[in-house]
């Protein structure tokens, strides 16, 4: 009609409306920045570039399954929709809010009453989803309504009282005559300003709590990454570990800087023979190793306790003791000997055993350790402290040991507070069909 031609002639009019139209958009517009920043925030999965993220999360899985439910009418109202606006905005803004769009005039009125019923519709289907992500930008207009809502309740109506009072002591009607806003309006406006400094302190005070995400008990997300640092990997170095590890360690060495040197992959990826001449260190962790060590080609490596979760791959296999381990010649059988030790700074009491075999062993023995005091097995609560698995935590079994190399096995303890042990007894065992075969038994003064 009419005002649509008249619209059409005012192209400047039409532009900034799109650009109001599209200011939501803005969020999105973050969230790819933050993406392509942050890649270790994209979550589980692996894209080629940040743009095929960005057009997977705008389209992903998750999204279509919470459509789903939202279009039928179970559940017509859930916990949160619509309740989590008003505790966000207030019942007061929220309800308030609503009741004085109408005060802004039919026209303007009709348009933000019909901005907010289009939100509410979208946001009512995906109310199993992220719906309050999406109804943000409309809290503004609940804020226009609460102040239109305010000014028509108090301002409205003391300006015809106010004027009708200077009237009658003779004084000018018009504000701004003699430089003085009539004191109505100051006294209400400061109401009005206490008023919004009360609402903004009790949702700072009521939202805060619930905002903030610092130091919180399940925060854990960085402890897989600390405890692998914890084992202190010799850089440049590549690690291979499970998802959790993976984002961990990227995280630190990306936001933190806590990791550098050190790259992460896959299990599956890591292929030490090509890898080897780049001059990178390569570790796996335990969780990869016992999940996926099947994948890797192992042949020709002698994997090596790190530490309490790292398992090192040299390549080639070390055949002697390192200058920081105690040397030793303790026979345990024929052909084993434990070659040194050397215990671990760590926040649990660490050993590290150095083994070697003159020719290849028939079984996959265990090795028990058992720290000592006095001669006196360490007693927490009524049993013994021991700890007892396969050498390089069960991924080396001396079966496959070459004859020459050194083993470096790695055994770790929660001692009671003030214990210091000074010697360990080590039982190296079989399973049998009828219990268990000890191969040797030595007690090492440590």
């Amino acid at each position: 009609g009419p005002m649509l031609m008249v619209y059409l002639k005012r192209p400047r009019l039409i532009l900034q409306a799109i650009v109001v139209t599209a200011l939501p958009l803005l969020s999105y517009l973050y969230i790819y920045i933050r993406g392509a920043q942050h890649p270790e925030w994209r979550g589980q999965g692996e894209w080629p570039t940040a743009w095929a993220w960005f057009v997977d999360f705008l389209t992903i899985q998750q999204g279509r399954d919470e459509l789903a439910p939202g279009l039928g009418w179970q559940n017509f109202f859930t916990a949160e929709f619509p309740a989590l606006m008003g505790y966000e905005l207030t019942w007061l803004v929220f309800i308030g809010g609503l009741i004085g769009l109408a005060c802004l005039g039919r026209r303007r009125a009709i348009f933000l009453y019909s901005t907010l019923v289009i939100y509410f519709i979208f946001c009512w289907t995906y109310r199993f989803g992220n719906w309050f992500q999406v109804i943000i930008p409309a809290y503004p207009i609940f804020i226009i309504g609460f102040a239109a809502g305010l000014q028509k309740l108090f301002g409205g109506r003391d300006r015809e009282s106010g004027i009708r009072d200077q009237g009658a002591r003779g004084g000018d009607q018009e504000t701004g005559k003699n430089g003085r806003w009539p004191s109505f309006i100051i006294h209400h406006s400061s109401f009005i300003i206490l008023l919004l400094v009360v609402l903004l302190a009790y949702r700072l005070a009521t939202n805060l709590p619930r905002a903030n995400q610092h130091n919180l008990p399940a925060d854990t997300g960085l402890d897989p990454g600390w405890t692998i640092l914890a084992d202190s990997p010799q850089t440049p170095a590549i690690i291979a570990g499970s998802f959790e590890e993976k984002v961990a360690l990227d995280y630190l060495r990306t936001v933190w800087g806590a990791a550098e040197g050190i790259m992460t992959t896959d299990p599956g990826q890591l292929d030490p023979a090509s890898l080897e001449p780049t001059g990178f260190n390569l570790y796996i962790t335990r969780r990869a190793a016992a999940a996926t060590l099947d994948l890797i080609d192992t042949s020709g490596l002698t994997p090596q306790a790190a530490g309490l979760e790292l398992i090192a791959l040299p390549n080639p296999p070390p055949m002697q003791l390192p200058a920081s381990a105690h040397p030793l010649d303790v026979p345990f059988g024929d052909a084993l000997r434990l070659a040194g030790w050397e215990l671990v700074d760590s926040d649990l009491w660490q050993v590290a055993l150095y083994w070697q075999t003159s020719t290849p062993l028939d079984y996959d023995y265990t090795v028990s350790v058992r720290p000592l005091v006095a001669g006196q097995p360490i007693m927490v609560e009524g049993e013994p402290l021991i700890q007892d698995h396969q050498p390089v935590w069960g991924v080396y079994p001396t079966g496959r040991w070459s004859a020459g190399v050194m083993i470096r096995d790695v055994y770790a303890l929660p001692l009671p507070p003030g214990v210091k042990p000074d010697a360990i007894q080590i039982v190296i065992y079989r399973p049998t069909a009828e219990g268990f075969e000890n191969l040797a038994e030595q007690i090492i003064r440590l």
